[in-house]
């Protein structure tokens, strides 16, 4: 079902709206159109700010267009605004688009308003996308700063309180957030005591009180914490009704969304990393990631001060993760610039590093991609065997890098299909695979509907052109007496042309195949050249003979049967015979021709195709295997352009190649060599 367009229209004449209405109806919109023809009405209306585009004619009898669009601007700046007026001077136009008019119509142009519209929303979202996607990069800018930031804030802080005053500070200041605090859980009084804050106002901390016992207190974001020793998000201060015991508090200092960071040590919560913003809903799952290693940093670091040796491993710890991520950052270079490819590094069947694309594709948080055992248990049943095949290819050197499909398992169940191009590298010293990971489902839904439709042309095209052609050769075959010459001529003319779409459709379908895979796909079976030849030319000489060519049979007494496919030869076959027709002229003669013939290096069987026609430009017999290729000289000549690149498709398909003998005004001969080899003759 179409969404339905809501529409303000600022008319004073009902006429004009509903005109206004019915065209856009006719133009294929669904629209809904509310009529306001007043300053009061039009500010009632405005109230919701929940329309889609607003039309306003330029001058009504108690208010105007220029002041309900400064309105509108006010309220709801990226609301599209086009004026729908009788008349309005170039200079009125100019100065309504400056003061933000989206567009103006002409009542007496209303063909242009349904494109405008379109146009106008289309522009809107772009611009709102737009600036969300720069709003958000300005924020997660903000949050790697403050990671940047936390990095050396570990390596120089000697004490936790210096810690965490800093994290705070950082907090506020880099990462622009409202207030930071520092709590940690008190075993003895079951509460939550501030040890560290940043941005505080009016002694917020002394009027809250934050438990860990089983009361109220305990049931927002800071207790629940340190508790579950999970991430807890409160987005709506006036709404959670968690934030109820400091609702009050927190509104009056404007904390209108707030997280809290669970500190770890020694696998057991001892506090929490408290952040508030002035904004609601400010917590995506991004910026709770970032905040997240953050907050884990900051336990880290106090672990670090706990215990000498764990400080001593975790400086060891830092440096390895610094080299590999030096060494990480030159392996993917060339291809983290896309942010829209999945990254990953294998090693030992297991994932050392995925990208959040790759994560995000697959439905998993990248962690627990790095902790699985085995890749395998990503990869469909069905295609495991071709993954394991595929990387013990790369990881012992037989091939430098691969591309492949195959089926992803994600998260949920589901089957995606992926395209997979890796390389072999090395990761921490030992061997590893790095590649990228597509997907392609959209390429397979593509492919699924070029199937379907020429699953379509072969049944709803051509089965009505062989009843055409058939029926026409059968009236032509009768040579019925006292028939009109006219009529006659008619009737072969429909053949022809009937013949000609047939051979057009057929060409078109077997080059789809070609095009479709990048390879043509064979179907092997023992054919009888001799017999697939024969029947081409009962298919053809009746047009043939009617253009007055003689076609001459050459066969040898000895022709095997070959493993070949036998509709591509027939198709090859045809395309040849049927060009040898189309450009020889009346009288002439086409000679076929079938034989055995070894050279140095194989045996083949060899269809050869001669006519008498003009013959070949030297400078065209390469293009002329191209697709779609029309020699200038014959543009009236007609076909689908793909005849001879189909020849030289399905030799090569074969094992085999097409040669072309010819001289300009003395004819062309084409020859399709096919391999006889021990696996292609059987007789």
């Amino acid at each position: 079902m179409k969404k339905i367009l809501k529409i303000l229209h600022l008319e004073d004449d009902p006429v004009s709206s509903e005109l206004v209405h019915a065209r856009l109806e006719s133009d294929g919109l669904n629209c809904e159109i509310r009529r306001v023809d007043n300053r009061k009405d039009y500010l009632e209306a405005l109230k919701k700010c929940d329309y889609d585009v607003i039309l306003a004619d330029y001058s009504l009898p108690t208010f105007d267009g220029l002041s309900a669009l400064i309105i509108i601007r006010q309220k709801c700046p990226d609301m599209p605004y086009i004026f729908v007026t009788g008349q309005m001077g170039e200079d009125i136009a100019i100065e309504s688009l400056k003061k933000g008019a989206t567009d103006y119509i002409m009542k007496s142009n209303l063909a242009r308003l349904a494109p405008a519209i379109i146009r106008a929303q289309n522009e809107t979202k772009a611009k709102i996308e737009h600036r969300k996607a720069d709003e958000q990069i300005i924020k997660l800018n903000r949050i790697y700063s403050v990671l940047t930031s936390g990095n050396h804030l570990i390596l120089r802080c000697s004490t936790q309180e210096m810690l965490f005053k800093e994290a705070c500070r950082i907090l506020v200041e880099d990462g622009l957030f409202k207030m930071a605090w520092v709590g940690l859980a008190e075993e003895n009084t079951h509460t939550v005591r501030p040890v560290s804050c940043w941005g505080c106002s009016d002694k917020y901390l002394d009027c809250i009180k934050v438990s860990i016992d089983k009361v109220p207190e305990c049931k927002g974001p800071t207790g629940q914490a340190i508790l579950t020793g999970r991430t807890i998000v409160n987005n709506d201060t006036e709404n959670n009704p968690a934030m109820l015991p400091w609702r009050e508090e927190a509104l009056k200092h404007n904390y209108l969304s707030s997280a809290a960071f669970p500190l770890i040590f020694n696998d057991k919560p001892i506090g929490a990393l408290m952040v508030y913003s002035s904004e609601k809903f400010f917590f995506d799952e991004k910026e709770i990631q970032l905040l997240e290693a953050f907050a884990g940093d900051i336990s880290y670091a106090v672990k670090s001060m706990e215990q000498e040796e764990l400080r001593r491993i975790a400086e060891i710890g830092r440096r390895q993760a610094e080299a590999q991520a030096r060494e990480l950052s030159d392996k993917l270079q060339s291809l983290v610039g896309d942010a829209f490819i999945g990254l990953y590094i294998l090693q030992n069947n297991r994932l050392v590093y995925v990208n959040q694309r790759m994560a995000e594709m697959i439905g998993y948080p990248s962690k627990d991609l790095m902790v699985m055992r085995d890749i395998s248990e990503l990869v469909h049943p069905d295609d495991r065997a071709l993954v394991r095949e595929n990387i013990r290819k790369r990881i012992e050197g037989e091939v430098p890098r691969l591309q492949y499909e195959f089926r992803m398992l994600k998260k949920n169940g589901e089957t995606l299909f992926v395209e997979v191009l890796s390389s072999y590298t090395t990761y921490g010293g030992q061997p590893a695979i790095i590649g990228t990971v597509n997907d392609i489902a959209a390429r397979k839904q593509l492919e699924q509907q070029k199937a379907d439709l020429y699953a379509m042309i072969t049944h709803d095209f051509k089965s009505p052109l062989t009843v055409i052609i058939g029926c026409s050769s059968y009236i032509l075959s009768l040579k019925t007496k006292g028939m009109d010459p006219d009529v006659h001529r008619m009737i072969e003319d429909i053949q022809y042309s009937s013949v000609n779409l047939h051979n057009m459709i057929d060409d078109f379908l077997a080059f789809s195949m070609i095009e479709s895979s990048g390879i043509l796909t064979l179907n092997l079976v023992p054919t009888d050249f001799l017999e697939v030849v024969k029947r081409v030319i009962r298919d053809l000489e009746p047009t043939a003979k009617a253009k007055g060519l003689s076609l001459i049979e050459r066969f040898s007494d000895n022709v095997p049967l070959v493993m070949s496919d036998q509709i591509l030869i027939r198709r090859t076959i045809a395309n040849l015979l049927q060009n040898a027709i189309n450009f020889t002229p009346s009288d002439g003669q086409i000679t076929l021709k079938l034989d055995n013939v070894a050279t140095e290096e194989n045996s083949y069987l060899v269809i050869s195709v001669a006519d008498t026609g003009p013959g070949i430009a030297a400078s065209e017999r390469e293009k002329i295997f191209e697709k779609y290729y029309r020699s200038p000289r014959h543009k009236d000549t007609k076909g689908s352009g793909l005849g001879l690149a189909i020849v030289k498709a399905v030799s090569e398909a074969h094992g085999g190649r097409v040669e072309l003998e010819s001289e300009e005004g003395k004819g062309a001969t084409f020859k399709v060599f096919i391999p006889l080899g021990d696996n292609n003759a059987i007789i």
